[in-house]
């Protein structure tokens, strides 16, 4: 196996963008993960990310790379309160 087989995938500039929009909501979920606007702003931007990755043609595998694991970060902090 070779560097490029067992790298992660990195996200790109589109993705990059959307992760700094995201900043905004996870931090209100970590001040209350049960925050209903905040999931469903997070939900919007998977979607983006779901479409570009539909556009990008990834395989079928791989079109979950790269969405925001919401219920996981929400579980790793309501594990902490």
């Amino acid at each position: 196996m070779d560097m490029e087989q067992s790298e992660a995938p990195k996200p790109d500039d589109f993705r990059k963008k959307i992760y700094e929009e995201a900043t905004t909501h996870l931090g209100k979920l970590m001040e209350n993960p049960k925050d209903a606007e905040a999931n469903l702003e997070l939900e919007k931007l998977n979607k983006q990310i779901k479409e570009q990755n539909l556009k990008d043609r990834l395989p079928q595998k791989d079109l979950q790379n790269f969405v925001i694991q919401i219920p996981t970060f929400a579980a790793n902090l309501t594990s902490k309160l």
